[in-house]
């Protein structure tokens, strides 16, 4: 009987101490899932993030160009 009460109470001892662990983890999960699902890719983010003017590094968007072949089919 001694050794089930000496189990039980190392049991609940190695609970307390790993519950602040478990509690952490669960919240940075959650941090996580929040994060995913309210900025839906990079998008989203450039309306928090603003570039002087509007492009990062400065770059402009170009025109694609005419003359190189179409990925799709593999002619122009």
């Amino acid at each position: 009987m001694l050794n089930l009460l000496s189990a039980v109470a190392t049991f609940v001892g190695t609970l307390i101490v790993t519950l602040p662990t478990i509690f952490l983890a669960s919240a940075i999960a959650l941090a996580g899932l929040w994060l995913i699902n309210n900025f839906h890719g990079p998008s989203s983010l450039r309306s928090v993030i603003t570039f002087p003017d509007g492009h990062p590094n400065g770059d402009t968007p170009s025109a694609p160009d005419r003359h190189a072949p179409d990925e799709t089919n593999g002619g122009p």
